[in-house]
C-alpha cells in the first residue's frame, strides 16, 4: 500500500526553559491541515530530518501545540 507524501512545516527553536547548562529546543510540526504539534528535545539541536523520522516512527510523542 502507497502513502502520499506528506507535506510538514517543521520548525526547531529554543526552548523557554533552556540554560546554557541544559540546552532544551521545541521542535513544531505543521501538517498539511495546519495543526500544530510539538516535541521537547534537550542536548543537540535536532535536524528537521530526525524530527520528520521521529513524526513518522512515533507520532504519539509529539503533544498538540495550542498557540
Amino acid at each position: 500500500m502507497k502513502t502520499k507524501p506528506s507535506r510538514l512545516t517543521i520548525e526547531v527553536r529554543e526552548h523557554p526553559s533552556t540554560t546554557p547548562a541544559y540546552p532544551c529546543w521545541l521542535a513544531i510540526v505543521t501538517t498539511a491541515r495546519g495543526l500544530c504539534y510539538f516535541c521537547t528535545n534537550a542536548g543537540v539541536k535536532p535536524t528537521e530530518e530526525h524530527v520528520q523520522q521521529a513524526w513518522q516512527e512515533d507520532r504519539k510523542a509529539f503533544d498538540r501545540y495550542y498557540s
